[in-house]
């Protein structure tokens, strides 16, 4: 076994050799080393710090402190006297052995063999990526720009243990310093916990600089900024967020200043309304900024105990403020006076126990019934929710003060929404992928109908639900319906109720949908109907409809509103999973108008635009 190895690293030495050698490599990396002391001359970089061990990738080291004569760029050896140590190496590393570690200078992102050239060599023979090392690096002491942010980067890199920020402006690592600083003192009012600078500063970035680098990166930002690196544009998104909290007098928060400055950026440079922020990619992301968003107007006891909520049931309770007035209840009439026993009694007594009572009963039912409980058996939030909600119907609807929820939900909502989801003949893969939507959708709609009248039935909510040309019976003006609708079905409903209209009417009303975006909020098309009636009773048709088509163009080509249109939009979408086209923008703009008193008809459409923007 040992003359094996031995065999094998010789003919691995000679293989190395030969690689080198090939005439179809002869434009690849050829050539010596770098010299460490060529480089630290140029740089006038004699100060140097010990970063200690580091995974240094290989590529990046490109020269040789002492040994640059001996080997060429890629490490492969020039003389023969090297043959034995580099076999030795070649063996030990094969045998997993364990060597000393390399020793690495750094000047800027380049690396230097202090001590290890032959380790170094063999690694690159075995494609190694990474190899690990000790590590000084030497700083530039020069006064070109480069070397002024090089060194504010290492500074900063040092103090933080952040790394990937690249700045091309000076003086901003002094600026990301205030941030985390200011990151800090936020973090220690709210929660009261002291905390160090580097700890800030890993939270800084995950829960606000990394999300949002993500989104800007992901937009395409860099193609709208030369010469500029994605840490420069997000200390321009920040400056932003400061300039529209200045101009609203108060702190819009990063959700929305981040829409907001792409939508500035991309709208400077297209006006259409489809040069907008995405938002869909990034859900993700976005949810680190609003949590940061409503983290800021809280309180350090209300964010304390929903750390705590969150801690025991591990569940982030979309619906949090209203359990949490719940548990504070709950402790109230128990006489609990800590409140981490009191939500750990709370969750165990009033949470636990529903869900555990509500899988035995539905698992007792015929399988046609139970076999639908794996869709719900994992959304506690949703369906404790129901509960919730459900009780007070069932108070109303049984005329009692005291009724058996888990029972009553069963047989007034489960069974007949399992029912409704039977017959309606929704294809199995969507029922899979959309069930727990389907099935909140049906009772969301079931809660909003018995506020109407307190005998109508899941079934007449599931009927609604599916088959929603029949639902316009139903209070039309406010359209409760459309908000559980699909996409699909909300646009078949939109296009039946248009083909109702006279010729040049439908004609209209899809020309604007076809250039500005679907109509999204159903009323939108009843809204626009009654403003064309009432501009007709001043204006010939053509007038009328030529008015709504320039109002829309002003809206486009006055940026700042167009900014304000798109980052609204971008909210709704975010929050509420729909689309909000302009025409839905122009007609929420006339709606709000109404208080201004005035007929406006005559009033231009900016100025009322600008009024919304700023009350």
């Amino acid at each position: 076994m040992n003359g094996y190895i031995k065999s094998e690293a010789k003919e691995a030495y000679k293989k190395f050799l030969k690689e080198a050698k090939n005439p179809l490599k002869i434009f690849e990396k050829r050539g010596t080393l770098k010299k460490f002391i060529d480089r630290q001359k140029e740089l006038s970089a004699y100060n140097s710090v010990y970063l200690g061990v580091k995974n240094v990738e290989l590529s990046k080291i490109v020269g040789s402190v002492q040994k640059y004569m001996d080997f060429d760029k890629n490490f492969v050896p020039k003389n023969k006297i090297i043959e034995a140590r580099w076999c030795n190496i070649y063996i030990a590393y094969q045998t997993n052995k364990r060597l000393p570690l390399v020793q690495l200078y750094k000047i800027k992102e380049e690396y230097y063999v202090y001590d290890g050239n032959h380790r170094i060599s063999v690694a690159n023979f075995l494609n190694f990526k990474f190899i690990e090392a000790e590590v000084t690096e030497f700083l530039p002491s020069t006064h070109k720009k480069e070397d002024i942010i090089y060194r504010e980067k290492f500074l900063f890199e040092k103090e933080t243990e952040l790394e990937g920020i690249e700045f091309s402006e000076i003086h901003q690592y002094r600026r990301i310093h205030k941030e985390i600083k200011s990151f800090m003192d936020y973090q220690m009012e709210k929660y009261g916990n002291e905390i160090d600078y580097k700890t800030a500063a890993k939270i800084w970035y995950k829960e606000l600089y990394s999300p949002a680098i993500a989104i800007l990166d992901g937009n395409n930002m860099l193609d709208y900024f030369i010469e500029r690196t994605i840490s420069d544009i997000f200390i321009y998104f920040l400056d932003h967020k400061y300039y529209e909290s200045e101009k609203y007098m108060e702190d819009v928060g990063y959700t929305y200043a981040l829409i907001s400055f792409i939508n500035h950026i991309k709208t400077n440079a297209d006006k259409s309304i489809e040069s907008r922020a995405e938002i869909y990619s990034y859900l993700k992301e976005f949810k680190y900024l609003e949590d940061l968003d409503m983290k800021k107007t809280l309180d350090r006891e209300t964010l304390e105990k929903l750390k705590i909520l969150k801690e025991i049931t591990e569940i982030d309770f979309l619906y949090n403020f209203i359990i949490l007035y719940e548990v504070d209840e709950y402790i109230e009439r128990k006489g609990i006076e800590d409140f981490r026993s009191g939500v750990e009694k709370w969750y165990q007594k009033q949470f636990i126990k529903k869900f555990e009572e509500l899988n035995k009963r539905i698992k007792g039912l015929p399988q046609r019934y139970s076999e639908h409980l794996k869709y719900i058996e994992n959304e506690k939030e949703t369906i404790f929710h129901h509960f919730r909600s459900f009780e007070i119907i069932a108070k109303k609807k049984y005329k009692k003060k005291k009724v058996d929820i888990v029972a009553n939900y069963i047989l007034d909502v489960f069974i007949p929404i399992v029912e409704s989801i039977n017959m309606s003949n929704i294809d199995k893969n969507e029922l899979n992928k959309n069930y727990i939507n389907i099935y909140d959708g049906i009772y969301e709609k079931y809660t909003y109908l018995f506020d109407y009248n307190q005998n109508i039935t899941i079934y007449k909510a599931a009927e609604a639900y599916f088959n929603y040309e029949g639902a316009v019976y139903f209070k039309i003006n406010d359209w409760f319906g459309i908000k559980y609708i699909n996409n699909k079905k909300r646009k078949e409903l939109l296009l039946k109720n248009i083909n109702k209209l006279d010729k040049e009417w439908q004609d209209f009303y899809m020309e604007l949908m076809e250039k500005y975006g679907e109509f999204s909020k159903f009323d939108t098309l009843f809204k626009i109907q009654e403003l064309m009636k009432k501009y007709i009773e001043e204006f010939s048709v053509e007038e009328a409809k030529n008015k709504v088509k320039n109002d829309l163009e002003k809206l486009i080509n006055q940026q700042e509103i167009n900014v304000f249109y798109k980052t609204k939009r971008g909210l709704i979408e975010l929050k509420q999973n729909e689309n909000y086209s302009l025409v839905d923008f122009y007609i929420d703009i006339m709606e709000s108008s109404k208080y201004l008193g005035e007929d406006t008809n005559y009033i231009d459409i900016i100025d009322l635009a600008f009024s919304i923007m700023y009350n």
